[in-house]
């Protein structure tokens, strides 16, 4: 979800009747949830979110807090109430601070999260109360590796006939008695390339290479 489109969906959501109305709520970032709700239209976002969205942008950006403050102050100070003309009114930069604020609470982190190294500057915001999955909840549950609930496998799906297994296979968990013992040592050239130091393994054996004895 891009800046366009985040704001594009805002506008069309009915817009409150005062940008500050949970301005004197208790917890982190008083601002941030008065502006959080509003433009989010649900009065019952946690606090505890916004807290953690706030808090890990001021991590990214140090100055997020003071255009924070400015957003909220130019929001109330425009008295109006339809959500277009609030954005058509915002500048480029509380439009910007906005969307800071906003998009952690829709995609659930902040930062950018690189698939391809182990290291990145994500930081999860939450799950269960990320609200881009609302937009299908009507056709699909919200995504995760057990989509039919806890221990839906042990349930063997209808038409299949299942192999012979042991009696208390469903409280295995991680007491498998078949499962690795320890983490195998991983290659040291796909390691670099997953640390983001090289793209094939011939690059990764000759970055080794040349940093054997850094």
């Amino acid at each position: 979800m891009n800046r366009r489109q985040i704001l594009s969906a805002l506008a069309v959501i009915p817009f409150a009747d005062a940008i500050m109305s949970s301005a004197g709520a208790t917890g982190a970032g008083p601002q941030s949830i008065g502006i959080a709700r509003l433009l989010t239209d649900r009065a019952d976002l946690p606090e505890a979110v916004i807290a953690r969205a706030q808090t890990f942008q001021t991590e990214l950006d140090p100055t997020f807090p003071a255009r924070l403050s400015r957003l909220a102050a130019n929001i109330a100070a425009g008295g109006l109430k339809d959500r277009e003309a609030v954005i058509a009114h915002l500048s480029g930069e509380d439009q910007a601070t906005a969307l800071q604020l906003i998009a952690p609470l829709y995609l659930g982190y902040t930062g950018t999260p690189q698939t391809a190294k182990d290291h990145d500057n994500a930081k999860f915001v939450t799950f269960l109360d990320a609200l881009m999955y609302e937009c299908t909840t009507d056709v699909t549950i919200r995504p995760s590796y057990a989509r039919g609930g806890r221990d839906y496998w042990t349930a063997v799906p209808e038409g299949v006939v299942a192999p012979a297994m042991p009696a208390d296979i469903a409280e295995w968990g991680a007491r498998n008695p078949k499962a690795a013992p320890r983490y195998a040592t991983p290659d040291p050239r796909y390691l670099a390339m997953s640390q983001g130091r090289a793209k094939t393994a011939t690059e990764a054996a000759a970055w080794l290479a040349a940093n054997a004895h850094s």
